[in-house]
């Protein structure tokens, strides 16, 4: 393979927090009944291969395609797990980046 190109494999730890709300409200008056809270924590880890190409000493252009990983949510009021597994190998998952070097390549 030529010098310019090089393979990687980017290792990610996708991490939330957060909450949602739910209202429920009567259709005729618009009246709020009632409302739910359920706080949520998410964890996973992903692998995404790919390939980068050095344009110059300093400048590469990187672009990697599919995921395999694996997610975990978990609500706190309504003690709801939910676990996946992914494996992705399509080209709606493609993304492209450029990245600058520090210190320029040799």
């Amino acid at each position: 393979m030529d010098e310019r190109f090089s393979l990687f494999c980017q290792l990610d730890f996708p991490l939330e927090f957060g909450s949602t709300k739910q209202f429920l409200t009567l259709e005729s008056n618009g009246v709020e009944l009632n409302h739910t809270k359920n706080s949520f924590t998410s964890y996973g880890i992903n692998l995404k291969p790919g390939i980068d190409y050095f344009v110059n000493r300093r400048w590469k252009i990187a672009a990697s395609i599919g995921e395999i990983g694996y997610s975990n949510v978990h609500y706190k009021e309504t003690k709801f797990n939910k676990s996946k597994f992914n494996f992705e190998a399509n080209f709606s998952t493609v993304q492209f980046a450029v990245k600058y070097i520090i210190p320029a390549k040799k």
